[in-house]
């Protein structure tokens, strides 16, 4: 029977959790207790973790880390004097909790593996859990990934009804980090909630407060008269002493977990022949901790200060230290909101995530990975209802544009400085067959020998365009977004060949019908016919290539003087979409000729461009439909998608505002046009607008100047947003009418 695993390699503890038969239950990860410590050891025969890894620190401590989560992310590390990747580091925390796993299910391997990670994480750290979980033995397609937040917000649902808009916050107080972030429901995601802000510190939690008491111990050893006890324990020499202090560590952390439910706790403290108990009560202890609780609720204020529109209803606690009784009455001072705990908090994130979504309604998690900058957009042409951009802003239609110089660079002119551009990827795709679907796996496929091309790739003899690109930096993405390896040649989902390509597969660039080859035809020779040397026939040749040559000078010169603005005609996007069942953008899946639900809305939007640790909100911006992303940390930096009735819209919204435009690339590929340029209404800043080639949609970025008249770059975002490549966004829309597309 199927079944789902879900992990949760926190800072501290690991946790796992199984969903079989309808029910959803822990996985014991160690013999004292559900979760296990996510501490790993190198030692000469290899790793060890969990409780193996505490137990061997003494013996290996130059091969000991207690907080490996918090290498990823790291290049590289080093344990026992060995250079270490961080992915073998979690595929081997990974590698201990599905052999557990496995055996509790027979050894049959689970439809679906969730992988939770802190929203502040970076696409390519959450790729390296991706990664790791592959290496440690689980199957790519089954492998989703969930920020911890929105899973934590799912195993709240669970018992509670929450209409859809309704708010919670979560305040995640670990054993390493606080996580604290406001979530809205939105049913229509397929998560179920957005996340509107989020905020925290990476260094505080529960071994804050650990260091702490240890700290007040030692200092009340000496003060009992036992320096020498307390010298020995804070800098040991000897193993014994060693032995000693790690014996001290567990024994504070085990009282500040009984203080979260008695008055008071003792802590013993035992070297050789010397022993001591020492007594702290709750009081004493939470005046230890007072600076730290008020970092937090500094913390939280700042995060829901961000938040505009109605408040959290439930604050949501989870993370083993948020036991701690004084941080629930930190919030209540502070914010005034209900309070809500379930469970073992510990097992919150692992749990939540299996109710985030039930088998089989989602699709892989996209690997994430680089990604190509994009900003804010333009307003709309004709008088809008409601604000044009950001704060009613518009970019300055008189504003002077940079001169467009031929570049590759993956960062816009303004901002390329020294910084080195990593080489691009390009995206190799084949003939779409009826096989191949929305979240399907990547697969390595023999590319044909019918002339296949590469995204981007320009099947004329004409050099591509490549001035003003936005080329992905080593996204490792297909045309789904999923992530390929750079040596296959089959793309994970929606490919497929045009009505027009004899073979070729969709995805060879647009090659403008005006580039077409010439002399194909056969050799004039060829007939082995002698040539005839007449002085009348030569002379009729020349003066027929006379008028042919002067003749297309002319009209060369009047195409050149009265267009020289316009570029060659591009052939229309006609995907093809096989007949029979499909699977749909969104997820669902249709079978015959029955079409795919419209790709419009929020929900539509948000499939276009992929934005990651964002607060997404509807706006009006005159035109069919809006949201506005904008980022905790980048409050006046927006990035708007857009819709649009038609094609020819999105195109004039950019050219009424701009003066110049050049090409636009997802990857290697031409996905449309850009424009850019500076804007002084409000406190001016820089925008950029991307519109897909033919499709309804635009990206529109704008960078806002602060007090001090700065604005971020591309370079700023990069890597928080993943715009789907123009051959997905087309084969999406032709998927929703299947009539006109086979035609």
């Amino acid at each position: 029977m199927a079944w789902r695993l879900a992990i949760d390699f926190g800072t501290s503890n690991t946790a796992a959790a199984i969903h079989t038969n309808g029910n959803v239950r822990p996985v014991a990860l160690s013999d004292v207790s559900i979760s296990m410590p996510s501490a790993i050891v190198l030692t000469p025969n290899g790793y060890r973790v969990g409780d193996e890894a505490i137990n061997a620190q003494l013996r290996h401590p130059d091969g000991f880390e207690r907080t490996p989560k918090t290498l990823i992310g790291r290049s590289e590390v080093v344990l026992a004097g060995k250079i270490v990747d961080p992915e073998e580091i979690a595929r081997e925390i990974y590698s201990y909790v599905r052999a557990a796993s496995l055996r509790r299910q027979n050894n049959e391997p689970p439809a679906e593996v969730w992988l939770t990670h802190p929203v502040a994480w970076a696409p390519s750290q959450i790729e390296t859990l991706r990664s790791a979980a592959v290496a440690a033995g689980f199957a790519p397609e089954s492998i989703r990934t969930v920020n911890e937040p929105i899973a934590a917000a799912a195993h709240y649902a669970r018992n509670h009804q929450a209409a859809p808009g309704s708010r919670v916050a979560v305040f995640d107080f670990g054993g390493g980090t606080l996580d604290i972030a406001v979530l809205e429901r939105a049913p229509l995601e397929p998560q179920g909630y957005r996340v509107l802000a989020y905020g925290g510190d990476p260094v505080l939690g529960g071994r804050s407060f650990d260091a702490r008491l240890l700290d007040w111990t030692l200092d009340t050893l000496s003060n009992r008269g036992s320096e020498e006890l307390a010298k020995r324990l804070h800098q040991p020499k000897t193993m014994a002493e060693l032995r000693a202090q790690t014996s001290l560590s567990r024994a504070v952390t085990a009282a500040k977990t009984e203080l979260s439910t008695r008055p008071d706790a003792d802590i013993a403290v035992s070297l050789g022949d010397e022993d001591a108990v020492v007594t702290i009560t709750r009081q004493e202890y939470e005046t230890l901790i007072a600076d730290d609780l008020d970092r937090a609720g500094k913390l939280l204020k700042e995060v829901f200060d961000t938040v505009s529109g109605p408040g959290a209803e439930v604050m949501y606690l989870t993370g083993g230290s948020s036991r701690t009784p004084a941080i629930s009455e930190m919030i209540r001072e502070r914010t005034g909101i209900r309070i809500a705990t379930l469970d073992d908090p510990k097992l919150v994130v692992a749990e939540g995530a299996l109710y985030v979504a039930p088998l089989g309604s989602t699709r892989p998690a996209q690997a994430p990975g680089t990604v190509p900058p994009t900003g804010h957009f333009p307003p709309a042409p004709a008088a809008p209802v409601g604000p044009t951009g950001p704060q009613g802003q518009r970019p300055n239609d008189t504003a002077a544009q940079p001169s467009v110089a031929p570049q590759t660079s993956s960062m816009p002119r303004q901002q390329q400085g020294n910084q080195q551009q990593p080489p691009t990827q390009q995206y190799n795709t084949q003939q779409y067959n009826s096989t191949q679907q929305y979240g399907a796996p990547p697969q390595q496929q023999q590319q044909s020998n019918s002339g296949a091309q590469g995204y981007g790739q320009n099947t004329s003899s004409a050099p591509t365009r490549s001035f003003g690109s936005l080329d992905s930096q080593s996204t490792g993405r297909g045309p789904g977004g999923d992530r390929q390896d750079s040596g296959s040649s089959a793309p994970s989902y929606g490919a497929y060949s045009s009505s027009n390509n004899s073979g070729s597969g969709y995805g060879g660039g647009y090659t403008p019908t005006a580039q077409a080859a010439y002399g194909s035809g056969p050799d004039s020779n060829s007939g082995g016919q002698p040539k005839k040397k007449r002085r009348g026939l030569l002379i009729s040749i020349i003066a027929v290539i006379a008028v042919i040559v002067i003749g297309g000078g002319i009209w060369g010169g009047i195409a050149l003087f009265s267009n020289q603005n316009e570029q060659p005609a591009e052939e229309a996007l006609s995907p093809e979409v096989p007949s029979g069942e499909i699977e749909c953008w969104d997820g669902s899946t249709v079978s015959g000729q029955e079409n795919c639900a419209e790709l419009t809305g929020t929900q539509g939007l948000e499939w276009v461009v992929k934005v990651d640790g964002a607060s997404c909100t509807d706006a009006d911006l005159g035109v069919k439909s809006t949201i506005d992303c904008t980022w905790y940390d980048r409050s006046n930096t927006h990035l708007y998608v857009m819709e649009f009735d038609s094609y020819e819209q999105a195109l004039e919204y950019g050219q009424t505002s701009y003066d110049t435009d050049t090409d636009w690339k997802v990857g290697d590929e031409v996905a449309g046009t850009q424009f850019e340029g500076e804007y002084t209404d409000a406190g001016g800043g820089y925008s950029h607008y991307y519109v897909y080639e033919d499709q309804p949609y635009g990206v529109f970025i704008a960078l806002g100047n602060d007090d001090s008249g700065n604005h971020d770059n591309l370079s700023d975002i990069q890597g928080r947003f993943t715009p789907k490549p123009l051959a997905d966004v087309a084969y999406a829309v032709a998927t929703t009418d299947r009539t006109s597309s086979s035609n």
